[in-house]
């Protein structure tokens, strides 16, 4: 099978190198009436008109809701006099590492602490009975009082009478003696020509059942004093809500900063097939070797 040669051998035309200010007299590939040719590029000036004039300037843009980018950092500047000294301690620093431990030191002459009771060790074996009587116990507490006895049926003796001065008088009683007997009723009077006094007022009757529900509202009773101010709260209140969207700005000045660039617009239709050209099947005949 025969070598094809370099330049014969199908590339993708992404993997060309662009060319670099194209004149007139170089050639491109065309295709026209289903055929590949060559044709030069002054060939096709013919067709392009000159530049036409520029445009009028569109209106300003809406202000930008994305921020631009951020700026270089700006060299650093002189650093600036030392600060008075700070009155207030700073923050304590990180503990250092453990160093390394030092030599042993000489033996103590002071007894250390002594240290905790260990556990009671296992209850030996029972020893052999006692020979002698052991002391006698402690009396233990009083019993309970019995029941008491049947009453006597034989009067005890009388005691004698007592021989003692006779007391002091006590003092006036504060207590109201029993009221006498009622006298018989005498006979009636003529009537009086004088109204007597009135009568003590009666003890209060049961209160009546509670009456139905008035249909008439009450007076107002009169605003009471004002309270003391409360201490000032520890939570912040609920947010209030927002306001009405004010006027728009005046539009600012154009941006010396170029915006970020848009999205990349979707991919467009894929154009018609060409047909295959003549240079390219003899390309693909000498490399497949058909």
């Amino acid at each position: 099978m025969s070598t094809v040669p370099s330049n014969l051998v199908p590339v993708s035309i992404t993997n060309l190198p662009l060319a670099n200010a194209p004149t007139g007299t170089d050639t491109t590939i065309i295709v026209q009436g289903g055929i590949t040719k060559r044709a030069t590029f002054g060939q096709f000036l013919q067709y392009i008109g000159p530049t036409g004039p520029t445009g009028t300037t569109g209106p300003t843009g809406a202000a930008s809701t994305v921020a631009g980018p951020t700026g270089a950092t700006g060299t650093t500047g002189p650093t600036g006099p030392t600060g008075a000294a700070s009155s207030v301690a700073g923050p304590t620093g990180a503990t250092g590492g453990t160093g390394p431990t030092g030599p042993t030191g000489a033996a103590s002459s002071v007894a250390g602490p002594t240290g905790p009771t260990g556990n009671t060790g296992p209850t030996g074996p029972t020893g052999a009975a006692s020979t002698v009587t052991g002391p006698t116990g402690d009396t233990g507490p009083t019993g309970p009082t019995g029941a008491t006895g049947a009453a006597s049926v034989v009067a005890g003796p009388t005691g004698p009478t007592g021989s003692g001065p006779t007391g002091p008088t006590g003092a006036a009683s504060t207590v109201v003696g029993p009221t006498g007997s009622t006298g018989p009723t005498g006979p009636t009077g003529a009537n009086s020509s004088v109204a007597g006094p009135t009568g003590p007022t009666g003890d209060m009757g049961p209160t009546g059942p509670t009456g139905a529900a008035s249909s008439v509202a009450g007076p107002t009773g009169p605003t009471g004093p004002t309270g003391a101010t409360g201490a000032a709260s520890t939570v912040a209140g609920p947010t209030g809500p927002t306001g009405d969207i004010g006027p728009t700005g005046p539009t600012g000045a154009n941006s010396s900063v170029a915006g970020p660039t848009g999205p990349t617009g979707g991919t467009g239709p894929t154009g018609p097939t060409g047909s295959v050209s003549n240079a390219t099947a003899i390309k693909f005949a000498i490399l497949y070797g058909l």
